[in-house]
């Protein structure tokens, strides 16, 4: 489902699965097993259009990546198994390339999701289906969980000091879904949370000089929640004051 690109240029692609049956890498075809595929991207030169370098076993289920820079390593999250796969992902070190960790979250947790702050050196997960945020440093692998609402895919701002945060409640009125939108500061790990009627963000994205915070409302809720609820806009907020959010406008998009 996922594909990326790392600062290299080395494209990473996400196998989901759950079955066990992996046909791009036999090694994976056991139950409780993932893998992702490490390819060479020939627009940096290489002579093949592109390549694979590389297949690793990882965990199982939907997949999502984010790559550090301090070190150099990527973390892969494993949806199925509530865990996380940690990859060395710096050329001169004699484990490049392979899974040097794997952090258990503990059962329910459901990973779907990373941002990386350079200012604070940790990853941020996502753990949608435990409802909390979990940091872990990127090089030593500790964590800390931290209780927020039950939330989606996070943002880094551009200078690395505040992580956005979507979620939603949709237990509190059965008539109206309501929206969230965490502010996370990367240093301190103190939050502020706002609440949005009618609005279930969803990805969000911050201008290139974190002036503005783009967030999309997707569909959520059910019955006169979903009846209510706002599917066709992008809301663009003031981020140029952080933790503080001003609304400016909501831009009518497509349902």
């Amino acid at each position: 489902v996922h594909i990326y690109q790392d600062p290299s240029g080395k494209i990473w692609s996400m196998n989901d699965g759950t079955s066990g049956v992996d046909t791009i890498n036999s090694s994976c075809s056991a139950a409780g097993v993932g893998s992702v595929t490490i390819i060479q991207d020939g627009a940096k030169g290489a002579t093949d259009p592109a390549s694979v370098i590389k297949n690793l076993c990882i965990g199982k289920g939907h997949h999502k990546a984010i790559f550090t820079s301090s070190p150099k390593r990527a973390f892969i999250s494993n949806i199925s198994d509530s865990s996380i796969s940690v990859v060395d992902n710096e050329p001169t070190s004699g484990t490049y390339l392979t899974v040097i960790s794997t952090i258990s979250l503990g059962a329910g947790a459901g990973p779907h999701g990373f941002s990386y702050s350079s200012m604070s050196g940790k990853v941020y997960i996502s753990a949608q289906t435990a409802g909390t945020i979990i940091a872990v440093s990127a090089s030593s692998l500790t964590t800390e969980t931290i209780s927020t609402t039950k939330s989606g895919p996070s943002v880094v701002s551009p200078n690395g000091q505040y992580i956005a945060i979507p979620g939603k409640d949709t237990t509190t009125d059965s008539n109206h879904l309501i929206g969230k939108i965490t502010i996370l500061n990367a240093t301190t790990h103190s939050f502020s949370t706002m609440s949005i009627m009618d609005v279930s963000p969803d990805h969000m994205m911050f201008s290139s000089d974190g002036k503005r915070l783009y967030v999309i409302s997707a569909q959520a809720g059910t019955g006169n929640q979903l009846t209510n609820l706002k599917q066709n806009v992008l809301l663009v907020y003031d981020s140029s004051n952080l933790p503080n959010l001003t609304l400016l406008t909501e831009v009518k998009t497509g349902d």
